[in-house]
């Protein structure tokens, strides 16, 4: 009795949340804006610059960058970056320029290749954000893995892959919560990105 009883409340819950997030949203692709603020990146090497020569975008679905479930675990739409940040590369250019400019660095904004400065690429790896229907939350999640590689001036190449990740629980999943965790995650790949940057150079600068 006591088995049926919670077999019951447990599939009352998940048909509640079925109903919740499987409605007019949950059926509707979206687009989320990510503001992305400098988390705050120092670098202990100044009077420094690099340049960044290219974001490459290796993702099996460029477009899409969150996808949105109903109860059952079913893809039912998906998220898109907000228009108005152009593409995802050159989305994440600008959030590693700015980071890297907070730190101290000069960023150079020139088209062609500056054989003098230590030269930066990026690949996107994963930027990707989906929830996770449980019995009783919802968690979100959030993950972005950035392949960096930094080139010097005198040909040697370094390449590390920097990791965000973010983790929501929510009785109700809506697109403000898909965005803050999209923007933990991405702030998070970035800033490390960033250090480690600022690491080699002042390694370099040492050496």
């Amino acid at each position: 009795m006591g088995d049926a009883y919670l077999r019951a409340i447990v599939a009352m819950c998940t048909l509640l949340w079925a109903t919740a997030i499987a409605g007019g949203c949950a059926l509707t692709d979206a687009r989320i804006e990510l503001p992305y603020t400098p988390g705050g990146t120092r670098c202990s090497v100044t009077n420094s610059a690099v340049q960044i020569t290219e974001i490459m975008d290796t993702r099996r679905e460029p477009d899409r960058i969150g996808v949105k479930k109903n109860g059952y675990g079913t893809d039912t739409a998906s998220y898109y970056l907000e228009d108005g940040y152009g593409s995802l590369p050159a989305w994440v250019r600008a959030a590693l320029t700015e980071e890297l400019s907070f730190g101290g660095l000069e960023v150079s904004q020139e088209d062609f290749p500056r054989e003098d400065l230590p030269r930066i690429s990026v690949n996107l790896r994963q930027f990707f954000v989906e929830p996770s229907v449980g019995t009783w939350l919802i968690d979100v999640h959030a993950l972005v893995l950035l392949e960096v590689t930094a080139t010097m001036p005198d040909g040697r190449q370094y390449a590390r892959l920097f990791k965000g990740y973010e983790k929501v629980s929510a009785a109700l999943v809506i697109d403000s919560v898909v965005q803050d965790a999209m923007l933990t995650a991405v702030q998070r790949a970035v800033g490390k990105s960033a250090a480690g940057i600022c690491d080699l150079l002042a390694r370099e600068r040492v050496n």
